[in-house]
């Protein structure tokens, strides 16, 4: 981004020459050669425009910030009408009209003034460090710099960090800026402990409660997005089967019912997840620009109770278990007599969003307030869904 704006501060420097250059052109007195210095002058001015023009584009695209992207729009359209002004003045010139000239001595050309590029700081969290870096990049790489001026820029910018903290005791001189930066990248440029930052923060973000509290959903959906394209970068997407489920039980329960309606959702497609609630979030904003209120709320949706018809294997086991088959959903036999096997019968589970304690819908058995427990083994988990420990199920142990 700074070596963007550097590349369109230039453009500007050399369209300001360009205009400044035709209308001294203008000003002299007639001469054989002087239409033809006016038309290469022109020619020049063109080029020039489109490079800047192409740079200024550029900047745009890359501007993040709102206020400043505004900024950056007006100084363009200021330099695009001096453009224009001064063109305007060669072509009347050449088609014989007397353009309006100034009637002082001296042309003024407009300098635009870009808003001055602030250096980036850094915070101390290794997964801004690549960021940053990047952002730094520009005084790193300037070769007009000397070493001990860009050491001064690097304390500055880790300032109140703990990265500050790792460089305290470095004088600032030409040969220290090199070990400083070694220093840091030894503490915070390593990429397995960025990789480890992401899914820390990934991990521990908030889950949203209600699907009406549409500012939650938007904050959720916006880290979500910092820390998958911070691990993007690094070319990491190996790490999509484990971040699914993750992200799943941060969703509340009506988006979560949302996505295991389909039944070609996996619960490890992380990409089309992230699609989804993308899609949830968008609708939902467009619902309140429309007019149609969505009140938010920090209660929990209500959540689907069990079927109260107790069966037989209800009363052996002490739960009420649901009408159907909560494996296969067939009516012609209850949990206990299902012919699928554990492996299938978990994966069932999991899909269907469904207790691995009692079987019920609409929370995980960690939420579980059913006291009764594997009649084999005496764990946390049905019955129906306990497996030796040699036998390996087929399910990731993630999703369990």
């Amino acid at each position: 981004m700074d070596r963007a704006k550097a590349i369109r501060e230039a453009h500007v420097n050399l369209l300001e020459d360009a205009v400044k250059d035709l209308r001294d052109e203008l000003k002299k007195p007639e001469e054989a050669d002087k239409v033809i210095e006016v038309q290469a002058i022109i020619e020049h001015l063109n080029a020039t425009w489109k490079d800047y023009e192409r740079a200024s584009n550029e900047v745009q695209r890359l501007e993040a910030d709102v206020n400043n992207l505004v900024v950056i729009m007006k100084d363009t359209s200021l330099v695009r009408k001096e453009f224009l002004k001064a063109k305007k003045e060669a072509e009347a010139y050449l088609s014989g009209i007397q353009a309006p000239r100034t009637t002082t001595t001296t042309t003024h050309v407009t300098k635009v003034r870009l808003p001055e590029i602030k250096l980036p700081t850094f915070n101390g969290s290794v997964s801004q460090w690549p960021s940053f870096w990047s952002g730094f990049a520009a005084i790193d790489q300037d070769p007009d710099l000397s070493d001990d001026s860009k050491l001064r820029h690097l304390i500055s910018c880790v300032k109140g960090s703990s990265a500050e903290r790792d460089l305290e005791g470095l004088r600032v001189i030409d040969t220290n800026y090199p070990v400083a930066v070694q220093l840091l990248k030894d503490r915070y440029g390593r990429e397995d402990l960025i990789i480890a930052d992401h899914m820390k923060k990934l991990q521990n973000l908030p889950a949203v409660q209600s699907a009406n509290d549409i500012e939650a959903l938007r904050k959720l959906y916006c880290e979500l997005e910092i820390h998958l394209r911070g691990l993007q970068e690094l070319k990491k997407t190996q790490f999509s089967d484990m971040l699914g489920p993750i992200l799943f039980q941060k969703l509340p329960y009506e988006i979560r019912l949302v996505w295991l309606s389909d039944t070609d959702h996996e619960i490890t497609d992380l990409k089309g997840m992230v699609a989804m609630l993308k899609k949830q979030v968008e609708t939902r904003e467009q619902c309140l620009v429309q007019g149609e209120s969505i009140q938010p709320s920090n209660k929990a949706e209500p959540k689907p109770k069990p079927s109260m018809v107790p069966t037989a294997a209800a009363l052996v086991g002490g739960v009420r278990a649901p009408r159907k088959c909560p494996f296969c959903n067939s009516d012609s036999h209850n949990s206990f007599n299902c012919t699928l096997d554990v492996a299938a019968r978990k994966i069932a589970v999991i899909r269907s969003g469904r207790c691995f304690n009692c079987l019920a819908p609409g929370h995980g058995k960690d939420a579980c307030l059913s006291k009764t427990r594997c009649k084999t083994c005496k764990s946390v988990h049905h019955s129906t869904l306990h497996q030796d420990p040699q036998e390996d199920p087929v399910v990731p142990l993630a999703l369990v």
